[in-house]
This record gives structure tokens, C-alpha cells and sequence, in this order.
């Protein structure tokens, strides 16, 4: 136990508003109030345990209901690079068309969804998707962004597709690419920001 903390009870300043919600909450569940914000606390303590804060949590959390809500689902890695190999010779410009709709589906579902936050909202997604980005870089000068993917495990194929997915998806959210590049593992794009 820390230094100068007792065993039992202890009181703990919080905003009033944030008790109200907490109480209309533990009602809404039929649990009693010192239960609900008990295990509230004891769940931020088994987060920090994991080396996770809660909201990255909960984060995830929404990521994985937007995705399970939109049909995505879980495809193993190898499962679909060797799909994505064996008809990317063959059906390149079909398979760049079906990634773009997918993409445009995806935004507009965002676009609903999200509102004037879809965009933020689909750079989490990024942040947190199954494409082992190493990294996702949202840089701002003036009124020009910049978006950089990188990853060491993507192939060219993949590279191309997932910059086909990003164009479909930024178009419905009415983000006009200004510049694109891509070469394996990396995906930079500049975009003019809306006013």
C-alpha cells in the first residue's frame, strides 16, 4: 500500500457534475453507488497494470465496434497478403477500384456516423488498425496537412491498396488530396484542410 495511504475508506474530490453522472449511471445499472464507482476505479488500476491507460482502452474499444459494425472482420496477415499477391498481377485496376468503393463506404459511414469528427476519428482508426503501422504522422503547415503511414511489414501490393482504401475514404469526408507518394511501406499524402 502507498506511503500515507490508509487501509478503508478515503474521501476523494471530484467534480459534482462527474458524481451526478456516475449516480445516474450506477442507477441506470441497479448497482449501489460506492459498487459502481468501486470497480470504476478498479478497472483504471488493472489498465495502468497492463501499461495501458483506460482511455487508450476504450479507444480500441470503439475502433472495434465502428469496424465490427461496418463488416469488417478479422482475416489473418498471411491469409490476405496471399490473396492480395495472387490477383494483383492479374486484376490490379479491379482490385484499386474495389479498394476505393470500399474506402468511399467506409467515409461516408464515418461521415454519419461521426459528423465533423470523422476525419480525427478515421486517424485513430489508423493509429489503431490491423495494418502494424509502425507509424501514423499527421503533420500541419498553414493550411496544408500532411498524412505519412509507414510500416516495415507491408508489401508493395498492400502499400498500393491501403493508399487506394485512404483516397476512398478521404473523398467521402471531402478531403481533396492535393499529393500523393507511395513506395513500400510508406504512404505520404497532403491534402488542403477544409476552412
Amino acid at each position: 500500500m502507498p506511503k500515507g495511504v490508509a487501509r478503508g475508506r478515503k474521501l476523494i474530490a471530484v467534480p459534482s457534475e462527474l458524481i451526478s453522472e456516475l449516480n445516474e449511471l450506477a442507477n441506470r445499472d441497479g448497482v449501489p453507488f460506492y459498487s459502481y464507482t468501486t470497480e470504476a476505479l478498479e478497472h483504471v488500476v488493472k489498465a495502468g497494470r497492463m501499461g495501458r491507460k483506460l482511455r487508450e482502452i476504450l479507444d480500441f474499444y470503439e475502433v472495434m465496434e465502428v469496424r465490427k459494425v461496418s463488416g469488417h472482420v478479422i482475416v489473418p496477415q498471411e491469409t490476405l497478403n496471399w490473396l492480395i499477391k495472387k490477383l494483383y498481377s492479374k486484376e490490379k485496376e479491379n482490385l484499386q477500384e474495389v479498394w476505393r468503393h470500399a474506402g468511399r463506404w467506409f467515409g461516408r459511414l464515418l461521415n454519419a456516423k461521426f459528423g465533423s469528427g470523422a476525419f480525427d476519428f478515421f486517424i485513430k482508426i489508423l493509429k489503431l488498425s490491423g495494418w502494424e503501422l509502425g507509424e501514423v504522422v499527421l503533420e500541419q503547415n498553414a493550411n496544408v496537412v500532411s498524412l505519412r503511414l509507414t510500416s516495415f511489414t507491408l508489401s508493395e501490393e498492400n502499400t498500393f491498396l491501403l493508399m487506394c482504401y485512404l483516397e476512398g475514404v478521404m473523398e467521402s469526408l471531402g478531403v481533396k488530396i492535393e499529393n500523393k507518394e507511395h513506395m513500400r511501406g510508406v504512404i505520404k499524402v497532403e491534402f488542403k484542410k477544409n476552412a
